[in-house]
């Protein structure tokens, strides 16, 4: 193998003037800004043809550059191919120990990753591209260019396009302040490498982050910049849809549709997969909501296509639009076929659970009205009863006897009916209550997942640099260099206390689970409740965005630094304070999706002493109460969310709980501002 050959892309840039060479070797670096794809589609380059000079190239230097220009075809067509060819030129830059390359191919593993939802994954090769491109040594490891700028720069659009990556994986986890502060650093080291030029993502990937943020006229500006920049690029269609989105949400339904027809063509001119399917998406939701059978059938057909051609695994909304529009169209097997198909691929437990908890209302509700109805009828049959006993003062006294036995056998077994739909009754709430403490212990799941994730993620991203380090100070002292090995050795330390502070913290939130989640003997016990009020409102939130990523809402606190422990029975309590903050995080998140103008969702905690009692106060800015049914909301089985979304029990039994403990739970509400919860209990 000659270790020196070139790629041709590198042969063809020096041949060229330093602007060309400049602007090819940001598009070969710069992938996950999409640019390359302006070169390729000028090219007549046929994946056939590359596959088959794949197969014959004789040095590695060739075959990476060949699996570049395959990886690059199949970007957003079909993500599996494109991870194929990626990990071969991957593997081949690190066996010949080009870093620069390597570190290039990471980046490009990363945003691949990203698009096949694996983020954890994406993290870890995005942070491994970092730990080389960050290292200017690692520069003249490529093959063989010899043009210190070129180097240089090379290695700053590897650290540009990481940047890139980091921001599309903080949108997908709707962390989108931190994804635009990276795209913030991408635009400044733009402008120290090409300071008279702009990128085209750079708006684009702006403006779906200002849309996610709700500031819809920054968003509109952005894509607008973007398509201009794009010029006849096929990523436009990516823009194109933003645009449907923003105008869908601003109610302007024709503006809409028209972004959403020009998307899907752009993208179907260009065969762009990627383009077409997330047009064809959201066209079939538009026809969806508005009955169109035909229109929705066509497009979800369309959008499961594109999902077979772009090798991706998550057919739940393909399969679930199918359904919805054969439904539509009345077409039974169709529909039976479809909706197996989409039940299986969504989380069947979540949706089972959220199903079982809607039957047992249906099932409540009927009890209570046969039950009110036997009532009605024992009434009754004690009248007629008290009247037969008058008349039968007039009657002879077998007559009397005779009306006497008859109402006695028909109110016995009035009773007896009554007694049996009450046992029924209480069968019924026995088990709505269960399932309400499922949900709870659900939640809570989730956000213990979350809390434990945090650390162990730590833990492992040192474990890999360790690893990596220990080999760097074996190779130091075999190369003879003690000091620099000690250096190494030191990092290695500091990184160790790092992951053994991390185990603690995982160590120590299992262990208060553990605590929190034991038996409980009913027996009551000193509880610290800023502490337990607070653990519950990290869990809640933290569960809730388990379930839905777009989910965010400001949290305040105000916890009296030294408020007077109480004697409680900490997992009722717990109860009580999950319930009340999973219903803030509700009422907020409702009011957001609203999207009225600088609206931003907040919930608060606040405890404060009150001489031989505590005061426990939470507050959310979401729609509030009516006040028509304020004084309904502690009632059994009453809610105001939609069916299979709430039991209409949990305000019931934190409202028991909190009166056991001895305490008192009140509500102040203002509609369409505020609700209020304020929790006494005695020291």
């Amino acid at each position: 193998m000659n270790q020196n050959s070139e790629p041709a892309y590198f042969q063809y840039l020096k041949k060229e003037n330093s602007f060309k060479l400049f602007a090819l070797a940001f598009l070969f670096i710069f992938l996950s800004s999409q640019s390359f794809s302006q070169v390729r589609e000028r090219k007549n380059y046929s994946i056939d043809s590359i596959r088959k000079e794949l197969a014959r190239a004789k040095t590695d230097s060739s075959r990476v550059n060949n699996c570049q220009l395959l990886e690059t075809l199949f970007r957003e067509n079909n993500w599996d191919s494109c991870y194929k060819y990626n990990e071969i030129a991957l593997n081949l830059s690190g066996k010949n120990k080009k870093t620069l390359y390597e570190a290039a191919f990471l980046k490009e593993k990363g945003f691949i990753l990203i698009k096949l939802n694996r983020y954890q994954e994406a993290y870890q090769n995005i942070l491994k591209g970092f730990a080389l491109a960050d290292d200017p040594l690692n520069e003249s490891k490529t093959w063989g260019t010899g043009y210190k700028n070129y180097n240089h720069s090379t290695r700053l659009f590897i650290l540009l396009g990481l940047h890139h990556d980091q921001s599309i994986l903080y949108t997908e986890t709707k962390e989108i302040e931190k994804a635009i502060q990276e795209i913030k650093i991408c635009q400044n080291l733009y402008k120290q490498i090409d300071p008279k030029n702009e990128e085209p993502s750079f708006d684009m990937d702006l403006g779906w982050m200002y849309f996610n943020l709700r500031k819809l006229d920054e968003s509109i500006s952005h894509e607008n910049a973007s398509i201009k920049l794009w010029g006849d690029n096929k990523f436009r269609a990516f823009c194109y849809d933003a645009l449907g989105e923003i105008y869908l949400l601003k109610k302007n339904e024709p503006l809409a549709l028209k972004y959403f027809h020009a998307g899907a063509l752009w993208a179907k001119e260009k065969d762009f997969n990627a383009g077409m399917h997330i047009n064809y998406k959201d066209l079939a939701k538009y026809y969806l909501d508005k009955e169109n059978p035909d229109s929705s059938l066509y497009y979800s057909k369309k959008m499961l296509e594109t999902i077979q051609k772009m090798g991706l695994t998550d057919f739940s909304q393909a399969y679930s639009n199918l359904f919805k529009s054969y439904k539509l169209k009345n077409e039974k097997d169709s529909v039976t076929k479809y909706s197996i198909l989409a039940y299986t691929s969504l989380d069947s437990v979540s949706k089972k659970r959220l199903s079982d908890l809607s039957d047992y209302q249906k099932i409540s509700f009927n009890n209570q009205i046969r039950v009110q109805e036997l009532e009605k009828e024992k009434i009754q049959a004690q009248n007629k009863l008290r009247t037969y006993l008058f008349l039968a003062g007039f009657m002879v006294l077998g007559i009397s006897l005779f009306w006497l036995d008859y109402n006695h056998k028909r109110t016995k077994k009035a009773n007896k009916a009554l007694d049996l739909a009450l046992t029924h009754l209480k069968t019924t709430q026995s088990q709505l209550i269960q399932s309400e403490k499922m949900a709870s212990l659900g939640e809570l799941t989730a956000g213990i997942a979350h809390e434990i994730q945090n650390p162990l993620n730590f833990i492992n991203n040192f474990s890999e640099i360790n690893t990596d380090l220990i080999e760097e100070a074996d190779n130091e002292i075999e190369n003879g260099k003690p000091e620099e090995a000690r250096s190494i050795l030191k990092d290695l330390k500091e990184n160790e206390q790092k992951i053994s502070f991390h185990g603690k913290r995982a160590e120590s939130i299992v262990r208060g689970m553990l605590q929190h989640s034991r038996k409980t003997s009913g027996e009551k016990e000193a509880t610290n409740l800023n502490t337990l009020a607070e653990e519950y409102l990290r869990l809640s939130y933290h569960g809730l965005r388990a379930k839905d990523k777009s989910f965010n809402s400001e949290i305040k606190t105000d916890l009296y630094p030294s408020l007077n422990p109480i004697l409680a029975i900490p997992q009722e309590l717990g109860r009580v304070f999950l319930n009340l903050f999973n219903n803030a995080f509700y009422a907020v998140n409702e009011k957001k999706q609203k999207g009225l103008e600088g609206y931003e969702p907040i919930v608060s905690l606040k405890t404060l002493n009150l001489k031989d009692k505590v005061q426990i106060k939470i507050r959310d800015n979401g729609n509030g109460i009516p006040q028509t049914i304020i004084d309904k909301i502690f009632q059994p089985f009453f809610t105001t969310k939609p069916t299979g979304q709430g039991t209409g029990l949990g305000l019931s039994l934190s409202y028991e709980i909190i009166k056991a403990q001895g305490g008192e739970i009140q509500v102040d509400s203002k509609e369409g501002d505020f609700t209020e919860f304020t929790i006494i209990l005695p020291v």
